[in-house]
């Protein structure tokens, strides 16, 4: 059946548990676009497309760094995502979900189109456009497709012995103590859509490694115990501390000091993630370096980036 015949029918459940899911960092779907998008992909494909940035403009770029490809060629069943234009003085741009292509139509649905931020008679409902306008559309930012990239799979040592790179990564665990290594905020739930705490609510030994603000929020160099590990995804990890949640790696970047051993005679540094990347210098067995982001299964230390299939944690 061509989906001519579904045009002005609303495709979704909103019913459905997939509009309210506990990754969204915006809370249940409430007629924003974003959420509605990310309810849309969990529902039809059990896709979830997590949260970690303010506007819907910012998702091409957000996708790239989990590892989803982008692009302008139409596909079913993606994002499109637009830098503006649904009505005067917008800054946060705006995203449909790609239902279908049928030559040169694509179809799509959306939500909060009107800017009323609230479930309207039209979020959900199947829609028409043609591919030519689309692409001369100058706000039209890409297409991301909800099907993450493999992660390399290629040995990455000078004189590598293993004929398949080992995997590795680093691992979060629950009654461990870590060390922040930067200023982090304490939140009352694990995630960005929950309120930060105030200062005055943390435990005695929590305000006494705070900064003096109204929000909470613990120095570099603190001391925490990880009470329970929450992992939301590959890129984000979120502890429960005695003073409430903080994030231990959000979007890649860690907030404390964790530290590996090389374990490979002659381990490559690469200036990216990727054995395609240019190797700007080398490790020996034994060193041991700071990891401070991730990507996929790769390290980002001060001197660039290592695969972590040939380290161990210290």
């Amino acid at each position: 059946m061509s989906l001519n015949d579904s045009l002005g029918k609303r495709m979704g459940n909103f019913n459905s548990s997939a509009y309210s899911w506990a990754g969204f960092s915006s809370g249940p779907y409430s007629g924003q676009c974003v959420t509605y998008v990310r309810g849309r992909a969990k529902e039809k494909l059990g896709v979830e497309f997590l949260g970690g940035f303010d506007s819907a403009k910012q998702m091409v770029d957000v996708a790239k760094q989990r590892g989803y490809k982008t692009g302008k060629t139409a596909e079913a069943d993606s994002f499109i995502v637009f830098g503006d234009g649904r009505y005067a003085g917008d800054i946060w741009g705006h995203v449909y979900f790609c239902e279908g292509i049928e030559g040169d139509s694509y179809f799509y649905t959306e939500a909060n189109s009107n800017n009323d931020a609230a479930v309207s008679a039209d979020d959900g409902i199947l829609k028409k456009g043609s591919l030519k306008v689309l692409q001369a559309n100058k706000a039209f930012l890409g297409f991301v497709y909800l099907k993450p990239q493999k992660s390399q799979s290629k040995p990455d040592t000078k004189n590598p012995t293993e004929s398949k790179t080992p995997s590795g990564t680093v691992e979060f665990k629950k009654g461990v103590n870590y060390t922040l290594s930067q200023n982090v905020n304490v939140r009352y739930g694990a995630g960005t859509g929950f309120s930060r705490k105030l200062r005055t609510e943390l435990t005695p030994n929590g305000m006494s490694n705070a900064l003096n603000q109204q929000y909470a929020c613990l120095k570099a160099g603190t001391v925490v115990t990880a009470l329970e590990v929450k992992k939301v995804s590959d890129k984000e990890v979120w502890a429960k501390i005695p003073s409430g949640y903080i994030a231990l790696m959000y979007s890649g970047e860690i907030y404390v000091k964790v530290k590996r051993k090389v374990t490979a005679d002659v381990l490559n540094v690469r200036e990216k993630p990727s054995t395609a990347s240019k190797v700007v210098s080398t490790l020996k067995k034994g060193d041991v370096v700071t990891i401070t982001s991730l990507s996929s299964e790769w390290g980002k230390t001060s001197k660039g980036w290592i695969h972590l299939g040939y380290t161990a944690a210290t």
